[in-house]
């Protein structure tokens, strides 16, 4: 047999390459994971946000379809939200009250604005969804404790809520 060959075959990776591979995972994690942690540790008036812009998207539609009235009520003061019907019994206002959505601790609803009538700062506030497919004009003011606010704004004959990264204020 003439001519072995003297090549040797190397199984595995060298130090270098094992270093650049750990490099670049590790920069990739030192950029991704903080944006993971903001996602998933939600903030909370990001959460209260969307829980309400689809509450006024879902009471829009089904006013509509069930040919009912429904009110969002707002507690300003007891920090709750909750919703009612037209024909509601005393078990039923009572059963809806129970079942309210909590406010997230660290965020506070300043006032509802109602552009062409008043706005309410303390007490309750209360959305009216009609059956005819339009509902109240408003303005729903959101602050968190580190002073951002956003402004959730409720037009009549819109089926979608917009949000703004503002303090938003509309006079008619």
């Amino acid at each position: 047999m003439s001519g072995a060959s003297s090549k040797t075959r190397t199984n595995g990776y060298t130090l270098i390459e094992l270093i650049v591979v750990i490099t670049i995972i590790s920069t990739i994690l030192f950029i991704a994971v903080p944006r993971v942690v903001n996602v998933t540790i939600s903030d909370n008036s990001k959460k209260l946000s969307r829980w309400l812009m689809g509450q006024v998207e879902a009471l829009k539609a089904k006013s509509v379809t069930s040919q009912r009235n429904y009110i969002l009520h707002i507690g300003l003061d007891t920090r709750k939200i909750w919703i009612t019907s037209d024909n509601m019994s005393d078990e039923e206002l009572g059963a809806a009250i129970e079942d309210s959505y909590s406010i997230p601790s660290g965020i506070k609803i300043i006032d509802v604005d109602f552009p062409h009538k008043e706005t309410i700062s303390t007490g309750e506030a209360k959305i009216h969804f009609y059956k005819q497919a339009f509902s109240d004009m408003a303005l729903i003011h959101i602050e968190k404790t580190n002073q951002n606010r956003l402004t959730i704004q409720i037009e009549p004959f819109l089926t979608h809520a917009r949000l703004h990264h503002e303090y938003l204020k509309v006079r008619g």
